[in-house]
C-alpha cells in the first residue's frame, strides 16, 4: 500500500527556500533557527540543505492518508530516501517519526526510529523497514523526517512511504485449559499496558524510567507518568523532550499540593502493571494510588541508592519517626515530598514491594531484585565509521583532535573537575574535552570556566536521539566518580553503557561498578592522578586498538543490550503477573499518616479487590485478549446473518478477543425432531435449524478461535441423539462449565442476547469476570397475551440482573429497558459489512425480464401485507422476490396469487447475498407497530452496503440511514418512491457497493471496536 511518494526536483534554475515554513508538495519544511545561516534550495538534484550550525534541525512534515486495510495489527512500514550523495544524507539523518494529529494539531508520537536504522538499499537509496505491532486508529496521521544540516551539502531527491501486511506467523499452540479454581494462568507473552513511573520527569530521574519504558515498549503498550519538581510545567527532561514515548505529568509542589494532584492524576491511569523507577516518595505514592484502584502488580526498580544523595549522615527512618512526640524534621523538610525525610521513609518501604529490579550487582546485594542494567538499543548504539566522520565534520573537528567526551549531567561527584585539572596539567594540544550537558550548579560552572591552558568545548543538552551520533566522535570516555561518595558505591553510570556500545576506550575510578569490567580488561582503572594523566597521554598518542574495541562491544551486547535486558524485563513482567497481587499493610499505614498530617484524601480502607478471591478480583488489568462465552436466545446461529452472527464474526477478528465459545439455546430432542419434520415445508426454516444444531452437537462447526455448541437434552435419562446419550435440562450449567474450562483462559466475559434460556443460572454458577447483555428487540411487545408478556418481563429482569454492561441496537430499546437494567445501556446500532461486486445470477432469477424488486427477512407480523398486495397488482411487469421464513404465519401465503411474485423461502445468509446482488431495488415494507418501534432493521444496512437502491416504509430507528435510502410517507408514496428508484436505476446502470471508506463509520469492525473498548472499561471497574 503506497502511502506517500514525493520527488523533490525543480526544473531549470535553482529555487531558494526561506528557512521558515515552506510547502513542497504535501511536505511542510520547517527549520529551527539559530545564529548560523541555513540555506534551503530546490534544484534538479533535490532539496538541498547547507548549514554550519551545530544545533540546527530541519523538519519535513507531511500528513498521510492511512488506507482502511491498515486498520489492523501486523503491518510493515517501509521508508525509502533517495539522494545523489548517500553518505552525506546518512550523516544528516536524525530520525523519522510516525505521528497522530490530536486536537489543535498537536503532534502525538506513535513510533520513532533513529537515522542510524536506515540501511543501504541501492546505489542512491537508504531504506528503513519496521514492524508495527498495533493497528492504526481513527483520526489523522502524519510522518516527520528530521535532518541535521552539516557542513556538507545534503540533497534529498525523494521520499517514499509504504505499508504492507507482514508475512503470516505460524499458528500458536493451543491454549491451556482455564483452571476451575484460582486465577487464570497469566503470561507476559501477550501485549500489556505498562505504566512506567518517574518521581521527576522534568529532570534526569526520567532517564532510567525512559530506558525501562523504551525496552518494554518494544512488546507492550507503555506510558511514562510522573510529577515535575525540578522544573514544574517544563514537561519532559530536556534530552528526552523529543522522545516518541507517550508521557503525561503533573506539577509536584509542596506536599499538600502534590497529594491532591497525585490523587486526581492516578484516577486517569489505565494499565496492567505499574513499573516504578526509584524508591522516592512521589513516585511510590502515585504507584500505590494506581494499584489501589486497579489491583495491578507494582514492580519497583532501583538504579541508585537514593538516600545517598543526601549525604552519608542520611539514614532510613520508619513510621515511628512520624509518631514521635517531637517533630521528626523541620516543617520545611516535611513539605518536600522529594526531600530527605520522605526519602528516608520510602527506603524502609522497599521491602514491601514483592517485585523488584536493580541496575547493579551492588544494589542487588543491598536490596535484592532482578538485574536489569542501564541498557542501550544495540541497533542504534553501534560503531559507524561513516557516521563518525560526519559528526566530526559537522562540529569542525580536525583529524588530529582526540576527543575526551563527557555526555551527561555535570556534577561534582562525577569527577569532571579532576578530569579538567589533569588535562590542564598535560596541556596536550591534541586533546579536546567536549562536555555535552548543562551545568546547573552556577558556582561549579564558574570554577570550570576559570581553568586555563585547556581545550574545552561545551555543547548544550542534546536530545537522547542525538546521543549515538555524539558518542561516535569520541576517542575516550573518563568516568571519575568520587570514591568517598556513598552515591558511587551503588551507582552504575549510564555513560558506561554508552562508551561500551561504541567500543570507546574507557577509564574509571575503582568504584564497584568498574571492578567487574577491569578484571576483564575492558576498563582502565584510575586510582590516582598519575594514572589519569597516563591514560590521557595514551589516548593522545595511541591509535585505536580494534581488538579491544571489539571486546568492549561484545560485552555490551552480552550484558548491556536491549535484547538481553529486554528479555530480563519480560521475565520480570511474567513473574509479576503469575504471583497473587497483595496489598501491604504498610501502604495503608502510609496513607493514614499522610491524611492525618496534611488533611489529604488518600484511601485508608484496603482496596475492595484485596478482599475478594483471586479469581473474582480485578487484580490484573492488562490488554490481553478477552475470552467470550456467548449465549444466543434461539437456534439459528450461522443461518441468517443476524446481529449476533455479525458480532461473533467481527469479535473473532478483533485483536483484543481471544477464544469465543458460543452456545445456541438449549433444545429438547423431541423439539429438534419437530424441526426436522419441516423438511416438507420449504417456506419454513425447520430443516435448516435441525441440520445446524446437529452439526454443533457433533462439534463439526468449530473453527480456530470459535467453538460452537448446542445443548441437546431429554426429559429422561437414557435417551440418545446421533449415537450419544443425552443429559437432562438441569445439567446445562455443568455442561457449559466443562466446555468453558476446556477452551478459555480468561478474562472470561459472559455475553448474552436476552432472553437467552437459563443464562442467569449459568452466570451465577460460573462467575464470569464480566457479564454483558445485548438487547436487540423487545419480546414483551411480541407476546400474544398478558401472561406471556409478564413471563418475558420476569425473564428480562433475571437476565439483566447480573449484567455489568448492556448494549441496545437503538435508543427505543435502551429506553424500554432502562428501568429493568441495573447496568447502563449503551446504544450500538446495527452495521454493515464490506461486500465485493456481484458474481453470478441465481438459477431462480435467470431469464427474468424487467425490474427485480426484493425483500429479505422474516415474513411475519411486521410485514405490510396490504402494501405488498397493492404494489404486486399495480406493477405486473416487475418481479418481486421475497426471501425468508414464513413459519407460524399464513398471511404471506395469500400473495401467491400474483404471478409476478417469487416466494423463495429461507436462504442461508451467504446464499441470500447472491440474490440481493441481483435486485434492482430492495424494499422494506414494514408496518409501524409496537414490534417495529423497538427494532433496528439490519437488512437496511445490508442493502446499503451492497449498493442497492432502497425504498422503505417510514418506521422508527432508521435515522442513521435516512440519507442513504428513500423513505415513503404512506402506501401511495411507497409506490411513487419505487417508480423513481427504478427510473434512476435505468439511468445510472447497475449498482456497486460503496467504497469501504464511506461505509467505515457504520461498519461492524467499527462497532465491535467500540463494544470491546466499553468491555475493557467495565473490567477496570
Amino acid at each position: 500500500m503506497a502511502v506517500l511518494s514525493t520527488a523533490f526536483v525543480a526544473a531549470g534554475a535553482e529555487v531558494a527556500i526561506q528557512p521558515g515554513d515552506a510547502r513542497l508538495g504535501p511536505w511542510q519544511v520547517t527549520a529551527k533557527r539559530s545564529s548560523a545561516e541555513l540555506r534551503l534550495s530546490l534544484s534538479a538534484t533535490g532539496l538541498s540543505l547547507t548549514s554550519a550550525a551545530e544545533a540546527e534541525v530541519v523538519s519535513l512534515f507531511a500528513e498521510i492518508a492511512v488506507p482502511l486495510e491498515a486498520r489492523q495489527a501486523g503491518l510493515q512500514l517501509a521508508v525509502t530516501l533517495r539522494a545523489a550523495d548517500r553518505r552525506a544524507l546518512r550523516g544528516a539523518l536524525d530520525s523519522i517519526a510516525l505521528l497522530r494529529l490530536g486536537r489543535r494539531e498537536r503532534r502525538i508520537p506513535l513510533a520513532s526510529w533513529g537515522g542510524d536504522l536506515f540501511l543501504d538499499d541501492a546505489t542512491e537509496e537508504l531504506r528503513l523497514s519496521a514492524g508495527l505491532a498495533w493497528p492504526f486508529q481513527d483520526g489523522r496521521h502524519a510522518i516527520e523526517l528530521r535532518l541535521r544540516p552539516t557542513v556538507l551539502p545534503v540533497a534529498l531527491a525523494a521520499i517514499t512511504l509504504d505499508l504492507a501486511l507482514q508475512p503470516e506467523r505460524p499458528v500458536a499452540a493451543p491454549r491451556p485449559a482455564w483452571p476451575a479454581f484460582g486465577s487464570p494462568t497469566r503470561s507476559a507473552t501477550l501485549p500489556l499496558q505498562v505504566a512506567v513511573l518517574s518521581w521527576d520527569v522534568s529532570d534526569n530521574p526520567l532517564g532510567r524510567a525512559h530506558i525501562l519504558a523504551d525496552m518494554i515498549g518494544r512488546h507492550h503498550g507503555v506510558e511514562l507518568l510522573g510529577s515535575e519538581f525540578a522544573r514544574p510545567g517544563a514537561g519532559a527532561w530536556a534530552p528526552l523532550q523529543d522522545s516518541p514515548l507517550p508521557l503525561r505529568s503533573f506539577p509536584g509542589g509542596s506536599m499538600p499540593e502534590f497529594l491532591a494532584a497525585a490523587i486526581a492524576f492516578a484516577s486517569t491511569v489505565s494499565c496492567d502493571i505499574v513499573y516504578l523507577s526509584k524508591p522516592r516518595l512521589p513516585g511510590m505514592l502515585l504507584a500505590l494510588l494506581i494499584a489501589h484502584r486497579l489491583g495491578c502488580p507494582v514492580i519497583l526498580d532501583l538504579d541508585d541508592h537514593e538516600l545517598a544523595f543526601f549525604g552519608p549522615e542520611a539514614t532510613p527512618c520508619g513510621f515511628e519517626a512520624l509518631e514521635a512526640p517531637a517533630t521528626p524534621a523541620p516543617v520545611a523538610e516535611l513539605m518536600k515530598p522529594q526531600g530527605r525525610f520522605w526519602t528516608s521513609l520510602a527506603e524502609t518501604l522497599v521491602g514491601s514491594f514483592a517485585h523488584r529490579s536493580v541496575a547493579s550487582a551492588a544494589l542487588a546485594v543491598r536490596f535484592s531484585g532482578l538485574l536489569v542494567r542501564h541498557a542501550r538499543d544495540e541497533a542504534r548504539f553501534r560503531p559507524d565509521p561513516v557516521a563518525r566522520d560526519a559528526i566530526r565534520a559537522e562540529l569542525g573537528l580536525a583529524e588530529t583532535d582526540r576527543v575526551i567526551l563527557f555526555a551527561g549531567t555535570p556534577r561534582r561527584h562525577k569527577g569532571l573537575d579532576r578530569l579538567i585539572a589533569a588535562l590542564a596539567a598535560i596541556d596536550d594540544p591534541r586533546l579536546l574535552l567536549v562536555v555535552v550537558g548543562t551545568v546547573h550548579d552556577r558556582g561549579y560552572q564558574r570554577e570550570l570556566a576559570a581553568v586555563e591552558k585547556l581545550r574545552i568545548r561545551f555543547l548544550p543538552d542534546a536530545p537522547f536521539a542525538r546521543l549515538p551520533a555524539l558518542l561516535r566522535m569520541a576517542d575516550g570516555v573518563c568516568l571519575l566518580q568520587d570514591q568517598a561518595s556513598p552515591i558511587s558505591a551503588f551507582q552504575t553510570p549510564a555513560k558506561l553503557s554508552d562508551a561500551l556500545s561504541m567500543g570507546i576506550p574507557l577509564a574509571m575510578t575503582p568504584v564497584p561498578a568498574a571492578m567487574e569490567l577491569a578484571a576483564q580488561g575492558l576498563v582502565t582503572l584510575i586510582p590516582d592522578e598519575a594514572a589519569l594523566r597516563a591514560w590521557l597521554l595514551a589516548i593522545a598518542t595511541a591509535g585505536e586498538d580494534s581488538a579491544a574495541a571489539g571486546r568492549r562491544r561484545d560485552w555490551f551486547e552480552a550484558e548491556l543490550s536491549y535484547a538481553v535486558n529486554g528479555a530480563r524485563l519480560e521475565r520480570g513482567l511474567a513473574r509479576a503477573l503469575e504471583a497473587p497481587v497483595e496489598w501491604a499493610p504498610e501502604w495503608t499505614q502510609l496513607f493514614r499518616h499522610l491524611n492525618r498530617r496534611f488533611g489529604a484524601a488518600l484511601p485508608e480502607a484496603p482496596p475492595a479487590w484485596a478482599a475478594r478471591s483471586p479469581r473474582a478480583a480485578p487484580v490484573v488489568r492488562r490488554r490481553r485478549p478477552l475470552d467470550l462465552v456467548c449465549f444466543w436466545k434461539q437456534n439459528d446461529t450461522g443461518i441468517y446473518g443476524r446481529r449476533h452472527d455479525m458480532l461473533l464474526k467481527y469479535l473473532r477478528q478483533n485483536e483484543q478477543v481471544g477464544s469465543i465459545v458460543q452456545f445456541d439455546a438449549p433444545i429438547r430432542v423431541d423439539q429438534l425432531h419437530e424441526q426436522a419434520a419441516g423438511a416438507d415445508r420449504p417456506l419454513e426454516h425447520g430443516k435448516l435449524i435441525h441440520d445446524a444444531t446437529a452439526r454443533r452437537f457433533l462439534e463439526l462447526d468449530d473453527e480456530p478461535g470459535m467453538v460452537r455448541r448446542t445443548f441437546v437434552h431429554a426429559r429422561d435419562r437414557g435417551t440418545s441423539f446421533l449415537g450419544r446419550s443425552l443429559p437432562r435440562r438441569d445439567d446445562y450449567p455443568a455442561y457449559v462449565a466443562e466446555v468453558v474450562a476446556r477452551h478459555c483462559r480468561g478474562p472470561v466475559v459472559g455475553w448474552s442476547w436476552p432472553i437467552a434460556p437459563l443464562f442467569p443460572q449459568v452466570a451465577e454458577s460460573l462467575g464470569f469476570d464480566l457479564v454483558v447483555a445485548d438487547l436487540i428487540d423487545d419480546q414483551r411487545s411480541m407476546a400474544r397475551d398478558a401472561v406471556r408478556a409478564a413471563e418475558a418481563e420476569q425473564a428480562y429482569a433475571a437476565g439483566l440482573a447480573s449484567a455489568d454492561l448492556a448494549f441496545a441496537n437503538c435508543a427505543a430499546v435502551a429506553e424500554a429497558f432502562a428501568a429493568v437494567s441495573p447496568a447502563p445501556i449503551h446504544v450500538v446500532p446495527n452495521a454493515c459489512e464490506f461486500y465485493a461486486e456481484a458474481g453470478g445470477r441465481p438459477r431462480e432469477l435467470e431469464g427474468i425480464e424487467g425490474p427485480v424488486i426484493g425483500y429479505v427477512g422474516n415474513l411475519r407480523a411486521r410485514i405490510d401485507i396490504e402494501l405488498l398486495d397493492s404494489i404486486l397488482a399495480q406493477r405486473p411487469g416487475w418481479t418481486f422476490v421475497l426471501i425468508g421464513s414464513a413459519h407460524n404465519t399464513t398471511e404471506i401465503l395469500r400473495l401467491r396469487r400474483h404471478p409476478n411474485l417469487l416466494l423463495l423461502g429461507p436462504k442461508v445468509y451467504e446464499e441470500a447475498l447472491t440474490y440481493m446482488r441481483r435486485f434492482d431495488v430492495a424494499i422494506m415494507p414494514h408496518l409501524r407497530n409496537a414490534v417495529s418501534d423497538r427494532m433496528n432493521p439490519l437488512k437496511l444496512y445490508v442493502y446499503v452496503a451492497l449498493g442497492i437502491p432502497v425504498v422503505s416504509s417510514d418506521v422508527a430507528n432508521i435515522d442513521e440511514l435516512r440519507g442513504r435510502i428513500a423513505v415513503a410517507g404512506d402506501r401511495a408514496d411507497f409506490l411513487h418512491q419505487l417508480d423513481a428508484a427504478i427510473a434512476r436505476r435505468g439511468f445510472v446502470g447497475p449498482s456497486r457497493p460503496p467504497a469501504a471508506e464511506e461505509l467505515w463509520p457504520i461498519s461492524w469492525p467499527r462497532r465491535v471496536a467500540d463494544m470491546v473498548g466499553l468491555c475493557r472499561q467495565a473490567l477496570l471497574g
